[in-house]
This record gives C-alpha cells, structure tokens and sequence, in this order.
C-alpha cells in the first residue's frame, strides 16, 4: 500500500430518510483522501448532542468522489469494519431493539441488498464491535448472551459461533487479529473488579495472555499489520507499546478533555493511523504517522464521528 495524501473533509450535511438508502454525505473532499488502494468505514451521527446519538455508516472509497451514507435507520449503527476485499461492511445496530450484528454489500449505487441479520443473540444478550478475519472468512465479535461479554467467533455469514476465552471481555472495545488470522488481541479482565488489560488469545485454544498490563484500564487494541505493536486508548488518549508489551508510550495529543482520543485504527500499510479526537467542536477523526507525529484533521464538522475502519 502506499502512504496517506492529507486532506481535510468537511461534511456540512446529509438528508434524512426513513428508509436504509445510499446517498452522499455532502462532502466537499479537497483532494485525494485515502491511498486509492485503501477504504474506509466509521459511523457519523448528525446531532452530537443527543443522547443516545443516532450514528449511521459512512464508507469513504477513494474511487468516488464523496463519503456515502451506507445506512439510514432510525437506531444507532455503530462500530462499521470492511472486509478485507473491500466487498462486505458488518456493523452493530439496535435497529431491532437491542445490538446485533449486520451485513450488507459495501457498495454505493442503488443495486445494494437490504441488511442482512447476522446475529440473534438469545434472551438480553447483545452482539457488539465486530473485526473481520484477514482472510474476510471470519468475525469476532462480543457477545453478552448469558448476561456477561466474552470474545467470539463465527463464520462471516453467521453461521458456527463459539467462545474464544473464558475472560471477560468489553462489549464496547473491537477486538484486533493478528495478521496470520491464529490470534486476537481484545480487552478482557479475569473478575468484573479487575482493570481493563489488553489480553491476546489463541483462537484454536483460547489460552490468553495479558499484554502491557499496567493497572491503569486499557482497551481498544489495534494490532499493526507487521504484527509487531499495538495501538490502545489509556488515560484518555491513544498509546503504542511493542507487541510483548514493552515500549509503552503515549502517542496522542490532540484532544482537549480527559477522554479527547480513542478509537484508534491503523492504516494497511502500518505507516498511519486515524482516530477519534474531540479537538473540533464536537468529535472527528484525525491521521497521525505511525509514531503519533505529524497529526492532522481529517474529517471535521458539526457531527460526531467515531469508530472508524481502514482496510
């Protein structure tokens, strides 16, 4: 992959509809945003304020000339991922009453299926913050049916679910697999009173191990495409360590409250990543170089974004 071209994109708008439809966003790009190799998904609410925000999928495909609006649905379609091939978005939405996991063609012209349900967790349980395998075959997720979260896995279509890690996991951090697909990194902790720690697991044997812990709550991992470091929300802002844990250190600053930079996503190529920073007005996603140097606004308006994917 190549390197980023930076640019600022200022979404002023979008219309609404009652009714799942592709439409564009009403961004003015600038110029080139994203290596045209690269895509990218993340979730966009139009009120900032509201509570809880209403967030519909956005995918920025550097093939056209506008972000789109993927999703247009009443409930909250949060924490998007794009297949590997670039052809599939899942996302979580409530639009059924509660979170489960959905699927639809990542494509902008009207021929788009309707979403399709992946998920129908049992009883209260929910289905959250799913990351598609390298090879696209495969999704992790967490669930908290049986009342409690733990790491799972299924087949992309839905099909064959089963716990990874007896841990307790956090249904609002998305979990990151390695790059050879053998393991997956997520936040997990072994009592409800312990901190957050980044655990890694192996998904044939479901032995864990705690990475970097620091008594501090950490979660949000994002492992680099080499495999060979980690990005991870921490007081309130992103931070790297190597991939055993050493070398920690705090590679945002661009936020301007205790909890301004989360969300963090590596670019494919290892040599950016983009993330949330509350820098704007409201929240948009920032680029950095892989160090957390050269930081730059990447999408900003009157919005909120969050939860964004780079594949």
């Amino acid at each position: 992959m190549g390197t980023i071209r930076r640019t600022t994109v200022l979404v002023a708008a979008m219309l609404a509809v009652a009714m799942t439809a592709t439409m564009p966003v009403g961004a003015e790009v600038r110029s080139g945003a994203i290596d045209p190799d690269s895509a990218m998904v993340f979730s966009i609410s139009l009120d900032p304020f509201a509570d809880p925000l209403d967030f519909d999928v956005v995918l920025l495909n550097p093939l056209e000339a506008d972000p789109v609006v993927i999703t247009m649905d009443p409930g909250r379609d949060w924490f998007p991922d794009l297949s590997p091939d670039h052809s599939t978005i899942v996302w979580q939405s409530d639009r059924s009453g509660k979170f489960e996991l959905y699927r639809i063609a990542a494509t902008t012209d009207d021929a788009r299926t309707v979403p399709e349900q992946l998920t129908r967790t049992a009883g209260d349980g929910e289905s959250t913050v799913p990351a598609f395998s390298p090879d696209g075959t495969k999704i992790a997720f967490v669930s908290t049916e049986g009342g409690r979260p733990h790491l799972v896995v299924m087949n992309a279509d839905g099909s064959g679910p089963r716990q990874v890690s007896s841990l307790l996991s956090h249904d609002g951090s998305r979990p990151s697999w390695s790059a050879d697909g053998r393991r997956i990194a997520f936040a997990g902790v072994r009592t409800p009173k312990d901190d957050l720690d980044i655990y890694v697991a192996d998904v044939a044997s479901g032995k864990a191990r705690p990475v970097g812990a620091t008594g501090a709550d950490e979660y949000e991992p994002a492992w680099s495409p080499d495999g060979s470091s980690f990005l991870y929300f921490k007081n309130g802002h992103v931070w790297g360590m190597d991939a055993d844990g050493r070398n920690a250190k705090r590679l945002t600053r661009t936020g301007t409250t205790a909890d301004g930079e989360y969300q963090a996503a590596w670019s494919p190529d290892g040599t950016h990543f983009v993330y949330v920073s509350n820098a704007p007005a409201t929240s948009g996603l920032y680029i950095a170089d892989a160090n957390g140097k050269r930081p730059s606004s990447f999408i900003e308006g009157d919005f909120a974004a969050e939860a964004p994917s780079w594949r």
